[in-house]
């Protein structure tokens, strides 16, 4: 992708963070929140927002993604994502941590998306995904 080798391992360091934070922080995040209401009671509750399609660019493959994907599969979301098409190996080495990790793919599925793109689905909190 054009990087020095310790830009790129700057870069992966900097998505593992991300990524951590969300999984380390799923449950204070989501959890409902008492609003001041002048009678009764009243929480703000967060829900998924169901499908979520993101391009993502070149220069930052890794980065871009994990900033996306750490918010939103906690969250539950389900998303699609649109790789650059030169930088293919960071998709598919995303694409493997999160099968790892246990997440579905369209792959899983038998309906893996032409160039790279990927659908993840979200368990509602990151932390699942961890273990």
């Amino acid at each position: 992708m054009g990087k020095l080798f310790r830009e790129a391992q700057g870069e992966v360091e900097l998505s593992a963070d991300i990524l951590d934070y969300y999984a380390d922080n799923a449950e204070r995040f989501l959890a409902p929140e008492k609003l001041e209401v002048a009678e009764g009671e009243a929480f703000l509750e967060n829900e998924p927002l169901r499908v979520l399609f993101c391009i993502e660019p070149w220069n930052f493959p890794y980065y871009q993604l994990a900033r996306v994907v750490g918010p939103n599969l906690m969250a539950g979301n389900t998303l699609v994502v649109k790789h650059a098409p030169n930088v293919p190996q960071c998709a598919l080495a995303f694409e493997k941590l999160f099968l790892d990790a246990g997440a579905e793919t369209a792959a899983g599925r038998g309906g893996h998306c032409a160039n790279s793109s990927q659908v993840s689905r979200g368990g509602g909190a990151a932390g699942e995904a961890r273990r």
